[in-house]
């Protein structure tokens, strides 16, 4: 049943995109994966596995004042689940840019660790993706630009509807007059930061009170460069509502850096077709998360949250048809690491072919790896 409504939902907004040429400028893109894995986990034998992923996405054309998209993730394995990732209108009325819906606010700075980000948070990331942080959310921002680089932005996040909670109410009683299940107005977060440039260093500082969890979350940013070296800074805390001062407070700060450095390799004249090819780049970043009141000393239980410090390398190579690169999560203090490295190839354009081989170890102990095939086609 579940698989049969996920097609219908498939055909039906293809046929929406299909007519949507005919009453307006709206683009269509749809992107497909196909992997296959080969792993092995602390315990237990080895296994195989397969997984499909699609991304529909629908984005409006041709109105520069005014942008819409919406966005559907298809995910097949042992079940197909059909999911919204994107759906917001963006507005600009002079100064002022107005968005509704559900997108992604980028607040702070940071790749893998950005203490800025007070909205989502660090989660658990696909080291294979294209962007490690793309979590969205329903949320309303207002956003008043008042010079060159300079704005401020105040944002609503309405609290999560219990949609599952409805669901079930629905099917249980379907002859009863149940009251709706509505979601608690108290959980309701929101806040606003302000963004300006002094001199050549990028300042942002903001505040959001997560109404979910009742924490006050301040955060400061600061992004600059030293020669061709990007760096940036950035802090937060989560100061519970009830006692902010406390040590819970106090063990939530978290201080994220970073350096970043993109080397452009220069590219060829080919002698066959006699065209410039475009330049290679080859970029080298390091992020490290600092947690001030953590361990500074090796746990023998511990994980990786637990210790004051965690690095993250990234080493990349990108061309017009190959793409390389090594990603890790690495904790210094009981030698742990995550580790991906990946080969992407894209022989014809929209057509990439996919390699990854993953590791997670601790000192000399191997606790588990993957080795990953796949396709990925762009369309």
């Amino acid at each position: 049943m579940v698989r049969r409504f996920s097609w219908f939902l498939i055909l039906f907004f293809g046929f929406l995109g299909s007519l949507a040429p005919l009453y307006c400028e709206t683009s269509v893109l749809t992107d497909l994966t196909f992997l296959t894995g080969w792993e092995q986990k602390v315990s237990g034998d080895p296994g195989l596995w397969a997984l499909s992923l699609g991304r529909l996405s629908f984005s409006s054309e041709g109105n520069p004042l005014v942008k819409s998209q919406l966005v559907l993730d298809i995910k097949a394995s042992d079940a197909t689940v059909v999911s919204l990732y994107k759906a917001f209108v963006k507005a600009k009325l002079a100064d002022l840019r107005l968005t509704l819906g559900k997108t992604r606010l980028s607040w702070g700075d940071g790749t893998m660790f950005n203490a800025g980000d007070v909205i989502f948070g660090s989660g658990e990331v696909d080291f294979t993706a294209d962007e490690l942080r793309d979590n969205t959310l329903w949320l309303g921002s207002l956003y008043w630009g008042f010079g060159p680089f300079s704005f401020v932005e105040a944002v609503v996040i309405p609290p999560e509807y219990p949609l599952l909670a409805q669901t079930v109410n629905l099917f249980t009683s379907p002859n009863q007059m149940s009251p709706p299940v509505l979601a608690d107005p108290g959980t309701t977060s929101g806040g606003g930061r302000i963004y300006y440039r002094l001199w050549d260093v990028k300042t942002e500082g903001g505040y959001l009170f997560n109404g979910k969890y009742g924490l006050h979350k301040p955060y400061l940013s600061f992004q600059g460069a030293l020669g061709d070296v990007n760096i940036h800074l950035s802090s937060s805390w989560d100061l519970p509502r009830d006692d902010p001062l406390g040590n819970s407070g106090r063990d939530s700060w978290e201080i994220s850096t970073g350096l970043f450095y993109q080397w452009e390799l220069n590219g060829g004249i080919s002698e066959e077709e006699e065209t410039q090819s475009a330049p290679s780049l080859l970029n080298l970043r390091l992020e490290a998360l600092v947690k001030p009141y953590g361990s500074w000393e090796k746990i023998p239980s511990g994980t990786q949250n637990d210790y004051a410090l965690q690095l993250y390398p990234e080493v990349s190579w990108k061309s017009d048809t190959i793409t390389v690169f090594i990603r890790s999560l690495v904790s210094p203090f009981d030698l742990s690491a995550q580790s991906t490295w990946a080969l992407q190839w894209a022989p014809l354009q929209g057509f990439r072919i996919l390699t990854s081989a993953s590791l997670q170890s601790r000192e000399t102990n191997v606790n588990g790896w993957s080795i990953n095939l796949g396709t990925r086609v762009i369309f």
